[in-house]
């Protein structure tokens, strides 16, 4: 997923927390180093998410009443509504959030089946972020 940081916080551990904007909303997480360089805000990344916990319904998870894909970030927490679009049998969820994001996430629930939209909603330092390439992707990179 494309996103542009518009913080940097360093936490007292040495970890980075960030915010970013996205093509879906606003949202938050922890930083991992990607080749010696340091999130500045207005820098453009694109990043993978991992959830280091689990998504339960009625715990951090619920059906989402709207079919919009969204990402906000509020009182430290983030909050997504995303597509569930595999479960394999080993309870690993794929979850789509927009045209230009998949992660995975173990599930914990039988109700969290494919085709389901769902509101999940995780606390922005169990949200870790991968980045993987720096700078905008256009659909030329993508064909060339």
């Amino acid at each position: 997923m494309q996103v542009t940081i518009t913080s940097v916080h360093l936490l007292g551990d040495g970890r980075r927390h960030v915010e970013f904007d996205a093509a879906h909303g606003h949202g938050a997480g922890i930083w991992h180093p990607w080749r010696d360089s340091e999130p500045q805000p207005g820098d453009i990344f694109q990043i993978e998410f991992t959830l280091l916990d689990p998504v339960w319904m009625q715990d951090n998870a619920e059906f989402a009443t709207f079919s919009e894909f969204a990402l906000s970030f509020t009182d430290q927490v983030v909050v997504m509504t995303v597509r569930v679009e595999h479960v394999d049998s080993d309870n690993v969820a794929t979850f789509r959030l927009g045209s230009d994001c998949l992660f995975m996430s173990d599930v914990a629930d039988p109700q969290i089946e494919a085709g389901r939209l769902l509101r999940v909603s995780i606390r922005a330092e169990r949200l870790e972020l991968f980045p993987y390439d720096a700078g905008r992707m256009v659909v030329a990179e993508l064909l060339g």
